[in-house]
């Protein structure tokens, strides 16, 4: 029988759900009943136990997830790292006694939603000495504050710094092929602001130095500065930049302002670009200087010329002036063979000046390389160097012709590598002549082993410096495991000087010990000595000289990081997952860009990842991002710190790809550009 209906509604919505409730039963009884027919229980089948939701059983659920994954639930948003790194470093040297030096290193950072990114950088140094004990140790401080990634609006993006830091230029501005304005140490402000106009620097602050200690710490110097600049691109191919400079007060220049400023085009589907700087300060003195690449096939053509009056002046730090040149250089590479070849002439004393001596030079350069087979290379290269004095005095006029040739071969026990060089030299009214060889070994032993080695002979005579000099190294890296590395090297010198009687010795030996012992700990040891002697003959006879200089640097540092996401390194790619990359910076002084033993690490140089992200190399050369977003990304140097006449063959930034869980690795040579 049919439930009957009252009036009211939500009587009649309840009636009309039993009314539905009704048909449906009667409706699927049969097959309720045949199922229920076929599934009663028998005494071979028992009852199957009652399903339980283990997802929504709080119980189970949790006990049941990941304590990984509960942990990093737990953190709170945006990424927190804290470091601090203890180092004692001591020095002793023969006659001078020893010198001890005591550091604290602090780093933080910390991500926002809404302010962006702030890192903080500190250091304290303390330094004592044998010499100096009834007086107080001296002290030294840094301290950095920077603020990335803060969106003002939605059209602006703001960068700051406060503390001790180096003035932003922009990048075009400051750095060309051949001819770079260096940035300046201050304590002070920089802040920067970017948009699709734009970008607007400004910067102020006290100038000063870094200390040549273990631990760098800053010493104020007298002198201000203020700066102001301005880029923008207002078109897809066009890119401009001013910057204005005012110092003050500076010990080493007297007051002065400058303006510098850069044009360039840009046409990456021909493969062309030119750029036009120059640079005016408030004595009246100028520069100008001119840069063009153009890609032509395989082949890549650099050009350009400069003119910079004398005692052109910019900041407080000393630069390239009163010369005027041009310069051509052409290099070509394909899977088989490499070509490059270059001439330079600039004059000296573009004024006439009475009171300086002018010079004229010209250099010039063929370097090859040919690839014989998979396992052997020959190359060789031709430089010429010619120095004229302008005001006719003879003694100034010198010149050098070089020969290299080269050639490797890849044998069971690693690759050799033997060069030899002849030159001929003109010094004033001297004529004489030089000559070499080298044998770099790089020996086969392990994947986590690495060993090289050299040898070496140079001699120079009739130039009025006759010289012999023998050089031997060996330098050997072990990943034991990835907690655990070592490595060790061992450098002999030994020079015999003709001219002046005087012999002398050289040995230089280190070892470095690195171990992450605890999870965020880690331990680093290194020590060294480095033993000189002179031994004299002739009129300097019992002017012998022997000195030994030890030291031993201990470091301990402690990592604590939390929060989520992952901090990262490198521009977003689009892509899932993360790897890591790991390079060295060195001097390549043989030009074949691989580090050999007695090729020097560049320390303390500038390392940038898609030009944003940046790390120091180490005393080893050696500089690590982790983690970057897998893909393709580009690292670069800060070229306007580099030592003269030191530099990079291609100054663009080199491309690389990032594979998850896999490290890239890079080198980074250095080449001299007056050879």
């Amino acid at each position: 029988m049919l439930p009957t209906c009252k009036a009211d509604s939500w009587r009649r919505a309840a009636c009309l759900q039993c009314v539905i409730g009704l048909f449906f039963c009667l409706l699927l009884s049969p097959w309720q009943c045949a199922l229920a027919a076929e599934e009663t229980p028998s005494d071979d089948n028992p009852p199957s136990e009652k399903y339980i939701d283990q997802l929504i059983d709080p119980a189970i659920a949790d006990d049941d997830v990941d304590p990984v994954y509960r942990e990093l639930i737990e953190q709170p948003q945006g990424r927190r790292y804290f470091g601090i790194q203890l180092h004692h470093f001591q020095e002793d040297r023969d006659r001078q006694g020893v010198t001890y030096e005591n550091g604290l290193l602090l780093k933080w950072r910390r991500e926002t939603r809404d302010y962006g990114d702030f890192e903080a950088e500190g250091a304290l140094l303390g330094v004592s000495s044998d010499t100096m004990r009834s007086e107080s140790p001296s002290t030294g401080t840094l301290l950095t504050l920077r603020q990335h990634d803060f969106a003002i609006s939605n059209d602006w993006l703001m960068q700051n710094s406060l503390g001790i830091d180096r003035t932003w230029f922009d990048p075009t501005l400051a750095s060309s092929y051949r001819f770079k304005l260096p940035s300046t140490l201050l304590v002070g402000a920089n802040t920067q602001l970017s948009s699709a106009v734009g970008e607007i620097r400004f910067g102020a602050g006290r100038l000063g130095r870094l200390d040549s200690g273990q631990v760098q710490t800053f010493d104020k110097t007298s002198g201000r500065l203020v700066s102001a600049g301005f880029s923008s691109e207002p078109a897809d191919n066009l890119h401009t930049g001013i910057h204005l400079v005012h110092v003050d007060g500076a010990a080493n220049v007297a007051d002065h302002g400058s303006f510098a400023g850069v044009l360039e085009y840009r046409d990456a589907a021909r493969g062309r670009r030119y750029q036009a700087h120059v640079l005016a300060d408030s004595r009246g003195a100028a520069g100008l200087w001119l840069d063009g690449d153009v890609y032509a096939g395989r082949w890549r053509h650099r050009f350009g010329a400069f003119r910079l009056e004398p005692e052109l002046l910019w900041t407080d730090v000393a630069m390239a002036s009163d010369q005027q040149g041009f310069y051509s250089r052409a290099d070509m590479q394909t899977l088989r063979y490499q070509l490059a070849g270059g001439l330079e002439f600039n004059t000296s004393d573009i004024d006439d000046d009475a009171l300086r001596n002018g010079t004229r030079n010209i250099t010039a350069f063929v370097t090859g390389n040919r690839q014989l087979s998979r396992l052997s290379s020959i190359g060789g290269a031709l430089n010429l160097r010619d120095s004229h004095a302008t005001d006719s005095t003879v003694t100034g006029d010198s010149r050098a012709v070089r020969l290299t040739v080269y050639g490797s071969h890849r044998f069971a026990a690693g690759t050799t590598r033997l060069q030899l060089q002849v030159a001929d030299l003109e010094n004033g009214p001297d004529h004489g002549h030089g000559s070499g060889i080298t044998w770099d070994q790089a020996w086969e032993t392990s994947r986590a082993l690495l060993v090289s080695s050299t040898l070496g002979y140079e001699s120079e005579s009739g130039t009025g410096n006759d010289e012999s000099r023998f050089t031997a190294g060996l330098l050997a890296y072990h990943e034991y495991t990835s907690r655990l590395r070592w490595d060790a090297s061992l450098n002999w010198t030994h020079t015999e000087n003709d001219s002046t009687g005087i012999n002398t010795n050289s040995v230089n030996a280190s070892a470095a010990l690195l171990w992450r012992f605890l999870p965020g700990w880690e331990a680093s040891l290194r020590a060294g000595i480095n033993d000189s002697s002179e031994d004299s003959s002739g009129a300097l006879a019992g002017t012998d000289f022997e000195g030994t200089e030890r030291s031993v640097f201990l470091s301990v540092r402690r990592d604590i990081t939390s929060g989520r996401p992952f901090d990262r390194y490198g521009a977003d790619t689009g892509k899932t997952g993360y790897g890591n990359v790991a390079g060295v910076v060195f001097y390549d002084g043989n030009r074949d860009g691989v580090r050999q033993a007695g090729e020097r690490a560049a320390a303390g140089v500038y390392v940038f990842l898609d030009r944003r992200y940046r790390r120091a190399t180490d005393r080893d050369g050696r500089f690590e991002f982790t983690p970057v977003p897998v893909g393709q990304h580009n690292i670069s140097i800060a070229l306007e710190d580099l030592p003269l006449p030191w530099g990079l063959d291609d100054e663009g930034p080199r491309p690389l790809s990032v594979n998850i869980r896999e490290r890239t690795s890079v080198a980074i040579p250095l080449v001299r550009f007056d050879e």
